[in-house]
């Protein structure tokens, strides 16, 4: 790897970085219009809890009203980025990249002093157009919650 292409790998690491910022400042004020430039228009999420079927949505619109849904019965409701690694883009696709990030979500549910933690992960591949990166898809799997069981990681990641 040139010089070059390490300074390039640097930068794009960077934008997936802001993105992920960009994501998780939208998600804790709840700004579900906010999703739309940080998505494809037709990007695919798919969401694992493990204990149940999984969820696909398509587009940022879909995603804001499932989200919404979902974190409704929090009355604090945080989502932390944890570990981020972003793999090398190919030659033959500059402008895709994917990339894993570990996180967490801190709640607590409206009218009760309990507070719970969950961990996922989060499996993306990225689209850059016209120099932004933006989310093509993500797929997200639980690891576990604090009332439930850990989770395996998915299929291809570890060694266990």
């Amino acid at each position: 790897m040139t010089d070059r292409d390490s300074l390039h790998a640097l930068l794009d690491h960077h934008a997936v970085e802001r993105l992920h910022a960009s994501y998780a400042d939208v998600v804790n004020r709840r700004s579900w219009r906010s999703l739309e430039p940080l998505f494809e228009p037709d990007a695919t999420v798919r969401l694992d809890l493990v204990d149940r079927e999984p969820i696909e949505v398509a587009g940022p619109s879909a995603l804001g009203e499932f989200l919404g849904r979902a974190v409704a019965r929090f009355e604090f409701f945080e989502m932390i980025p944890l570990t981020l690694h972003v793999d090398p883009p190919g030659t033959d696709s500059p402008d895709l990249l994917d990339s894993r990030l570990w996180m967490c979500e801190v709640r607590r549910e409206t009218g009760s002093l309990d507070w719970s933690v969950a961990y996922g992960l989060y499996q993306d591949t990225y689209r850059r157009e016209d120099g932004t990166w933006r989310f093509a898809s993500r797929a997200y799997r639980s690891l576990t919650r604090t009332d439930g069981a850990v989770f395996p990681l998915p299929e291809g990641l570890g060694d266990y």
